[in-house]
């Protein structure tokens, strides 16, 4: 399974379950991409702030 990372910029977000959040962002050589953050929704986790949308972030993922 290949680890792809890139820079992205966050598009949307939706809850989840309790504790996670679905992402949309938009990176510049692979288009737009969807994956979900594990526990972002807890208040002491560290994307909180992250995740907002039109914010700028670097992204790694494994793609089947």
């Amino acid at each position: 399974m290949p680890l792809y990372s890139t820079d992205a910029l966050v598009l949307r977000t939706y809850k989840l379950g309790e504790a996670d959040r679905i992402v949309v962002f938009l990176t510049a050589d692979r288009g737009k991409k969807r994956g979900v953050a594990k526990s972002a929704r807890r208040p002491k986790s560290r994307f909180v702030g992250a995740l907002e949308p039109l914010t700028s972030c670097s992204n790694r993922w494994a793609q089947d």
